[in-house]
């Protein structure tokens, strides 16, 4: 029997509705540690029924990337910085215009560097320029990293863009 792109295909699709539920039960997770239990289930329900929810469990990277630019902010909610940037970079490898998720990551940054004394206080040290400067760095790196690529192998950087043009 045949199975060659048809198994790829099934197996794709089996993938991304397995990671198009983690930005779902992440949203539940940041909206209950902010506003309770009935939040965090309000956040987690909408997710799901929005009429672009249906994107993030067909075959596209946006469930992916979505998982990653909210791993991303719930890791900096929670200075963890190293993680947050690589994800960070990670949502910009699934998606070049996901590099714009390196501005609320620093401000995230600014907010915590604020409360440097208040943070001191609990044992907590305040974030460090160089991890301002990797946070907003790494991402704009890849970014520049995969548009380079892009014109290497077609002659256009900004290929992605074209094609979306194409379609209307």
């Amino acid at each position: 029997p045949q199975q060659g792109p048809f198994l790829a295909i099934r197996g794709g699709i089996v993938l991304t509705n397995r990671v198009g539920l983690l930005p779902v039960l992440l949203s539940y997770r940041a909206t209950a540690g902010e506003w309770g239990e009935e939040g965090g289930t309000w956040a987690a329900v909408w997710g799901v029924v929005i009429p672009g929810g249906v994107f993030f469990s067909a075959l596209y990277a946006e469930g992916v990337n979505l998982l990653c630019v909210g791993a991303a902010m719930y890791l900096a909610r929670r200075m963890r910085w190293a993680w947050a940037t690589l994800f960070a970079v990670l949502a910009v490898t699934t998606r070049v215009e996901a590099v714009i998720v390196a501005l609320p990551l620093a401000v995230e940054w600014w907010s915590h560097r604020r409360k440097g004394e208040s943070l001191l206080s609990e044992g907590v040290n305040p974030p460090t320029l160089p991890t301002l400067l990797l946070l907003v760095a790494l991402p704009m790196i890849a970014c520049a990293a995969i548009l380079v690529w892009f014109y290497f192998i077609t002659g256009e950087p900004f290929i992605n863009m074209s094609l979306i043009r194409g379609y209307g």
